[in-house]
């Protein structure tokens, strides 16, 4: 958690005065730094070849790579948007701020009723469209919205259960009287708990600007502004093997 405070208060404080791709550029070096010198004096012997993460750094490229792509450090969406983000999460708790650069998705159509499992919240899915599947629903906290995407060859049964609905073209106004449904709501209740906030909640679905909205929040995707989860690894991981050279 302390290494990704500092990733995001570094970047943080160097908004007012550096150019957006300069930070970016920056981030991205402390994380290579980061790395280069756990693998230089922490780990044990390997093969070169290989990019070493120790369990406690596993989260650090992700995250960099998720704050790179922030709409805090994004130039191509309004500036009010960029201005309102930077104040709003810069003085927040770690654990606050997360979900505003690293955002959380499951997979709510796997949801299972039952009351066994470890942690009422399933575990996240990697934020990429590889992932999302058409006949999927999925749920996305931000720290701002939940955002829920119907795919559009979701299973009816499940929808109707899930969101009282039968197709993506309508929209679902409350909990409905069934496991599943409840599930969902207790799952999106526990949420806002965590977030100490009241998140707003969205109905997304292939083909209109909601589904871009939903999927502008896949960080692992490559985009115009950043490289892919898989290519930034290599970076990295190009990087470490410079500097061990």
């Amino acid at each position: 958690m302390s290494l990704k405070a500092f990733i995001f208060h570094a970047a943080a404080s160097e908004i007012p005065t550096a150019p957006l791709p300069q930070i970016r550029e920056h981030m991205a070096n402390h994380c290579i730094n980061i790395l280069y010198s756990y693998r230089k004096f922490c780990a044990t012997v390997s093969s070169s070849g290989q990019l070493i993460l120790a369990e406690a750094l596993k989260l650090l490229p992700p995250y960099t790579l998720a704050l790179i792509k922030s709409t805090g450090l994004r130039t191509d969406g309004p500036i009010d948007t960029r201005s309102f983000w930077i104040n709003y999460v810069s003085p927040l708790s770690v654990s606050l701020a997360i979900p505003w650069v690293h955002p959380r998705l499951i997979a709510i159509h796997e949801l299972n009723t039952k009351d066994n499992e470890e942690s009422l919240i399933p575990h996240p899915i990697p934020l990429s469209s590889e992932y999302i599947n058409d006949n999927g629903i999925y749920l996305l906290e931000n720290g701002e919205d939940c955002l829920i995407y119907v795919g559009n060859s979701a299973d009816p049964s499940v929808m109707h259960q899930l969101l009282g609905i039968s197709s993506v073209e309508q929209v679902p106004a409350q909990q409905h009287d069934n496991p599943l449904s409840k599930k969902l709501n207790d799952i999106i209740n526990e949420i806002r708990c965590q977030r100490c906030n009241y998140l707003r909640l969205k109905l997304c679905k292939k083909g209109d600007s909601s589904g871009m909205l939903f999927f502008s929040n896949m960080v692992e995707d490559k985009t115009s502004i950043g490289l892919s989860y898989v290519e930034f690894l290599v970076h990295i991981h190009r990087h470490i093997q410079s500097k061990m050279a």
